[in-house]
């Protein structure tokens, strides 16, 4: 069991990392929808081949893989497009900490109510302070937000809140399928194994954001166009090309970890340990790497989490319910 864990932690190592990652890939290109769709779409094109190959060149499909994967990529161009809006109207750090902890929170409770997952003690400290920690985070400097953009500003925080928890729900649902004497079943449904389901979630992001790219392409005045075009052409250069192709394999090392993990921890510790260690992770790199400046206020934020984060893990790894027998 603790080797999950382990991996678990691994698995936040990667996450963060590949946010290390995509700041190199930002310096080089500009950070706008086009060009942010095309990353995207290359990103997921040059891993196909390789999980199609480990799957021995064969691709199965169930109607529950294939629901869930076309959610997730879904998900993916809807938080893409969030990602670029937000920038509009408010702070990008008080953005990533509602998403964030949306991957941590929603699968918690999704784990405990659905699943029937055991809510130790643990587990409710370490939410009631993911609570706190999401609370003050949204009250960091609200004064740098004008007035008429903060309802809209905190809207899209909860919209990447909400999208990241079920990016996370989703990801246990299809997990559930591997565990041990589930026979790739949830809920009497069939599920594929793992690289099947990589190669499925990666062709309808190719998909799905080609879709979008031509739909925003199309609907762009003439001279915005040309300047896409402009964007995009920059990232198939040396350096945008080695950054993207780095923040894809950590990415998917990161990701492979963690759906390991999901047959063998439950959905209210696992994502909880590596969305929480994302997180602070993402923060200190930000911080040592490319010097970014974060207030005090979000410090104490981040601070919480990584408290939080380990609460759960030790709720997953010390299952004790005397304080959860209290709401029972």
């Amino acid at each position: 069991m603790n080797f999950y864990y382990l991996l678990a932690v691994l698995a936040s190592v990667g996450f963060a990392s590949q946010f290390a990652a995509m700041k190199l890939y930002q310096k080089n290109t500009d950070n706008n929808l086009p060009s942010s769709l095309v990353l995207t779409m290359f990103c997921a094109t040059i891993t196909i081949p390789f999980f199609w190959a480990l799957n021995g060149f064969k691709l199965s499909a169930t109607p529950l893989t294939l629901i869930i994967s076309l959610g997730l990529g879904v998900i993916g161009v809807i938080s893409t497009l969030t990602s670029i809006k937000i920038l509009s109207y408010g702070k990008m750090s008080v953005y990533s900490m509602f998403m964030m902890l949306g991957g941590m929170a929603l699968p918690a409770v999704f784990g405990v109510i659905v699943f029937s997952e055991q809510a130790t003690d643990f587990k409710i400290i370490g939410m009631i302070v993911l609570v706190v920690s999401l609370v003050l985070s949204a009250r960091d400097k609200q004064s740098e937000i004008k007035s008429k953009s903060i309802g809209i500003f905190y809207l899209l925080c909860l919209l990447a809140f909400t999208l990241n928890g079920t990016n996370s729900v989703l990801s246990n649902i299809q997990g559930k399928g591997w565990a041990e004497g589930a026979n790739n079943m949830v809920w009497g449904m069939e599920v594929t194994d793992l690289y099947d389901f990589m190669v499925w979630t990666r062709l309808f992001t190719v998909l799905l954001a080609a879709i979008t790219f031509c739909i925003v392409m199309f609907v762009s005045k003439k001279e915005v166009r040309a300047q896409s075009f402009v964007s995009v052409k920059k990232i198939f250069k040396k350096q945008p090309i080695l950054a993207a192709v780095l923040y894809t394999t950590i990415s998917v090392c990161g990701f492979v970890c963690q759906q390991i993990c999901t047959p063998h921890i439950d959905a209210s510790a696992l994502y909880p340990i590596t969305t929480g260690g994302t997180v602070v992770l993402s923060a200190i790199y930000g911080r040592f790497l490319y010097k970014e400046k974060t207030s005090w206020f979000m410090w104490m934020c981040i601070g919480l989490t990584a408290l939080a984060t380990v609460f759960f893990m030790f709720g997953g790894m010390f299952p004790t319910t005397w304080f959860a027998g209290l709401f029972s």
